[in-house]
């Protein structure tokens, strides 16, 4: 924990070739800016355990390097975006979202490896 308060800025997105981005555990509010879809490179988001609010952003497609992404204990609303979802495909191992107000509108088939829309 680094004491990091405020919210993460918009120009997180010209971090480009980092690998993990770890913010969890701190005292960041407001919504997961847009521009997360920047990090292209990102193997690991760790934003646990803030008071981040709203829908996680749908700019996810962009990222084919993540292998998890962890936004639990969080304020976040809505439900896990469409691009998010689709790098379960890609090759996403975690997607965790627990103790949030997050909806999911799909499932991940263990034994097929990808996710699975649930309508």
């Amino acid at each position: 924990m680094a004491n990091l308060e405020g919210q993460i800025p918009e120009s997180i997105g010209i971090l480009s070739s980092v690998k993990i981005f770890d913010v969890s555990q701190n005292n960041l509010v407001g919504e997961i800016p847009k521009s997360i879809g920047g990090m292209r490179n990102a193997e690991q988001i760790e934003l646990y355990h803030n008071h981040l609010s709203h829908e996680i952003p749908d700019a996810f497609s962009g990222l084919t390097s993540l292998l998890r992404f962890d936004a639990s204990e969080n304020n976040l609303t809505g439900k896990i975006p469409q691009s998010l979802a689709e790098q379960l495909n890609q090759g996403v191992k975690i997607v965790s979202c627990f103790a949030t107000k997050i909806t999911i509108a799909w499932h991940f088939d263990f034994h097929m490896g990808g996710s699975v829309g649930m309508g």
